[in-house]
């Protein structure tokens, strides 16, 4: 599960323009800082191969020990949707990534 969570911070974070400054993340911003660096340009088909794929798996994999206990279920889907809130309230306000399809900054950075 950890590798996919970083094929995703390779894939999308380590091209934003503002993952060495100003990222909003506090946990993914200080590490894609320590890997490759990537051209930043607008994000390709690989790249988004690269985002859907790992969280697919990070979100289907544990479904199948989650049903075996409906609280812990329950609590799983309502820190996915939780953290969805968060970034799409919170990080996608303040980032400037106009080639992030989520940016509400266009053109800020």
């Amino acid at each position: 599960m950890s590798v996919s969570f970083l094929i995703v911070i390779y894939s999308y974070c380590t091209k934003c323009k503002c993952h060495e400054k100003n990222c909003a993340h506090l946990i993914v911003g200080p590490i894609a800082k320590f890997m490759p660096k990537r051209e930043m340009n607008k994000y390709t088909i690989m790249d988004y191969i690269g985002i859907f794929i790992p969280i697919l798996l990070i979100i289907l994999i544990p479904q199948y020990w989650l049903f075996k206990s409906i609280i812990l279920l329950f609590l799983f889907w309502i820190l996915l949707i939780v953290a969805f809130i968060e970034i799409i309230g919170f990080v996608c306000k303040t980032c400037g990534n106009d080639n992030c399809l989520l940016c509400r900054n266009k053109n800020k950075i």
